[in-house]
């Protein structure tokens, strides 16, 4: 039972109401969530630490080998946050582990979260977001936890995530490697398939970047656009309020990857001074791709960029089950980047800019 501004404003004890029927045995929980104690990442961390302190409680664990839960992208949040924990459970699975997704498709619902306190250990895919959740789990239930900070996009990056995961896990590397090997064949032959398109159309292919969106989304994805599409990073913008430590996490994660993305990385939710910023560079924009939310798009229309979706709002996409993480979330955004060439109606295999 989720309460809002009014009833916070008010003094309605919405919490009071879910604990007496929760006292019924029904699975009911309780927290304050107006708009103005936080953001939907803050709601979010709120909310799941409710149901861990009123729904799951103090309970003696029964530890499971190879029970993990996942705590990565804040659904609805993320626009594609279905696919995306599809993904990840699906790579987890894939080298061994039983996953707990909690959200989404993949879930089984109250079952995996009663589950919660059995966990071998919890991952958490992100620089910020969940931090204090897997901190609550490791005191509570004494859970050791991994965190990952960055979502992993693409061949390079998701191999790396499944190799650091299997060895805290202690799982066998003969399988990890063997499900990578079929993995990255897979992807590195769509990948190839694709150079005939790159051949013809290479005029009108961005050779850089901006990146807007929150810290789980824009450093995967933009690394991904470095390491493995060659692009160069012209700015990536964090649109989430980040902690100081946060900031320190995300910076050396990226510069781990690229010292190219630190140069280019801003910390900036002002959408205004984001556009204004771009502007700026409008007129070297040309051979650019914009991937952000329906704002965005509209400023790369006008400044003559390319664009992608990468955040929310969309106003002209419906989104169900497609990703950007892992092995298929790279051929997926690598497939959109590509497809944007032809949002400029006057794209050909021989025109340029």
């Amino acid at each position: 039972m989720l309460s809002g501004c009014t009833s916070d404003i008010v003094g309605d004890d919405s919490v009071a109401v879910a604990e007496r029927f929760a006292a019924q045995g029904y699975p009911v929980v309780g927290t304050e969530t107006a708009g103005f104690k936080g953001s939907s990442y803050y709601g979010h961390e709120i909310v799941i630490k409710s149901i861990i302190e009123q729904f799951i409680g103090s309970v003696e664990p029964k530890v499971q080998r190879g029970l993990v839960n996942v705590f990565a992208v804040v659904p609805f949040q993320d626009p594609f946050w279905r696919g995306d924990l599809e993904e990840i459970k699906r790579v987890l699975t894939g080298i061994g582990l039983e996953v707990n997704i909690l959200f989404g498709n993949g879930s089984a619902g109250i079952s995996e979260w009663a589950n919660i306190p059995n966990a071998q250990f919890n991952l958490l895919i992100s620089p910020s977001t969940g931090i204090d959740i897997v901190k609550l789990l490791q005191e509570k239930y004494d859970t050791p936890y991994l965190q990952y900070p960055l979502l992993p996009v693409g061949a390079k990056e998701t191999s790396q995530f499944l190799r650091d995961v299997s060895v805290f896990a202690g799982l066998s590397p003969i399988r990890t490697e063997r499900f990578i090997k079929e993995e990255e064949k897979r992807f590195y032959d769509y990948f190839i398939s694709v150079s005939d398109f790159i051949g013809e159309y290479w005029n009108n292919l961005p050779v850089d970047f901006y990146t807007v969106g929150d810290s789980i989304y824009a450093p995967g994805i933009s690394a991904f656009l470095v390491d493995e599409l060659g692009l160069t990073p012209k700015k990536i913008y964090l649109t989430d309020e980040l902690k100081p430590e946060w900031q320190q996490i995300i910076t050396e994660s990226l510069s781990a990857r690229d010292r190219k993305l630190v140069t280019a990385l801003t910390f900036e939710n002002d959408g205004g001074r984001i556009e204004a910023d771009i502007r700026q560079s409008a007129d070297k924009a040309k051979r650019s791709i914009i991937l952000g939310s329906s704002w965005e798009k509209f400023l790369a229309l006008d400044i003559g960029s390319l664009y992608a979706y990468l955040s929310l709002p969309l106003d002209e996409t419906v989104i169900l089950n497609d990703t950007y993480t892992g092995y298929n979330g790279g051929l997926h955004l690598m497939s959109e980047i590509y497809s944007a060439v032809f949002k400029r109606k006057t794209a050909t295999s021989r025109s340029i800019f």
